[in-house]
């Protein structure tokens, strides 16, 4: 294999994002910065470039931009408390909380080996030194751009030994100040034989590039897994039908199952909504009925680097069969409060981005 070839395929996938970018997706706590962290966590290797100058900004500026929406909370209560003579007390977070929030950010993506630190060295120092005074991109004529030429340095420094994407939205880096036009020649000229650096606008632009290297999901394991969890309940409740239409079916085999699969804010946790389709028989072999199912319609959560499902849950069942006459039957078709919970509940995850829809005839 040729050498070169053999190097690319060697080569992680490191994503570096600018600070703009890192505030106008909230610590990457966005439905986009989510999505990207759950791309990262399921290719190997792969981690978010952090040159230090950026993560001195980051905090910098989310610390400062907390404190001015603070500010802006107290005026509005201020004028709701003159107008209406009083206000309910609220206990807002100071600006030591935003810190800490940010920490905790960077903690839980180290945590989970998505974070990748890159220090600000002499050798960056100088070189950024160097773009300032001789004008060259990022930089230009009357533009000096210090931080942005340090956080150049540091990606070209890990380009060696990473496929390099770099997320932002600051023009300078771009041919013509045009986000259409990509990289900057000069800065393309940069890279030596073998590197790869691409540049995208925003997070959005990136993913599709990420999702062509995701492995798939693995269905068949995350149908079964299901399928054992909700099989003896559904079981146990199919005295619901006879109660209330005295009859009673017997459950057969899984005729179909539908998955939704939705990004959380835990990258390594995905939400599934599920549709299960089983095939029943009557109890009463003398009924007049045919092509009898059962629809059961639920969620749960998927780790998908454990394989291990969680909280399932079951909110519907709905049964169909034909009689004599073909005339179809559909009951019930309301809600039921069935749980079927593994362990103590908790409801950490709050976003919920559509990533895949999965339909198989069993």
């Amino acid at each position: 294999m040729d050498n070169q070839v053999q190097d690319k395929i060697n080569k992680n996938i490191c994503v570096v994002i600018d600070t703009n970018i890192w505030f106008s997706d909230k610590m990457l706590m966005s439905n986009s910065g989510c999505t990207l962290k759950y791309h990262l966590s399921r290719i190997i290797g792969a981690k978010i470039g952090l040159p230090e100058v950026i993560e001195y900004e980051i905090e910098k500026n989310i610390v400062k931009y907390g404190a001015e929406k603070i500010e802006e909370i107290r005026e509005n209560m201020r004028y709701i408390q003159m107008i209406t003579g009083s206000i309910p007390e609220l206990s807002l977070p100071t600006e030591d909380d935003f810190k800490k929030s940010v920490d905790k950010q960077f903690s839980v993506l180290e945590q989970k080996q998505l974070l990748y630190r890159i220090p600000f060295t002499i050798s960056h120092a100088k070189n950024a030194l160097r773009r300032v005074v001789d004008e060259t991109p990022p930089n230009g004529k009357e533009n000096q751009q210090y931080k942005d030429s340090a956080i150049w340095e540091a990606i070209l420094c890990i380009s060696e030994e990473n496929d390099v994407h770099f997320i932002t939205s600051d023009k300078a880096f771009y041919k013509s100040r045009s986000y259409k036009e990509g990289l900057h020649k000069s800065l393309k000229d940069n890279l030596k034989e073998g590197k790869n650096v691409i540049i995208h606008e925003n997070i959005d632009s990136c993913l599709p590039e990420l999702k062509k290297l995701l492995p798939p999901i693995d269905y068949p394991i995350m149908r079964d897994k299901i399928n054992k969890e909700i099989d003896s309940k559904i079981r146990g409740d199919l005295n619901i039908v006879k109660a209330n239409k005295d009859i009673e079916f017997i459950l057969s085999t899984l005729e179909n199952h539908v998955f939704e699969t939705f990004v959380t804010e835990n990258s390594e946790i995905l939400f599934i909504s599920f549709n299960f389709t089983y095939k029943v028989t009557p109890v009463d072999e003398t009924l007049s009925i045919s092509n009898a199912t059962l629809l059961t319609i639920g969620d749960c959560f998927y780790n998908h680097k454990t394989a291990e499902i969680s909280y399932v849950q079951v909110h519907r069942y709905e049964y169909k069969w034909y009689d004599s006459n073909g005339e179809q039957t559909i009951f019930p078709s309301n809600y039921f409060g069935i749980n079927v919970t593994m362990g103590q509940r908790t409801l950490p995850y709050e976003v919920r981005t559509e990533l895949d829809k999965y339909q198989k005839t069993d």
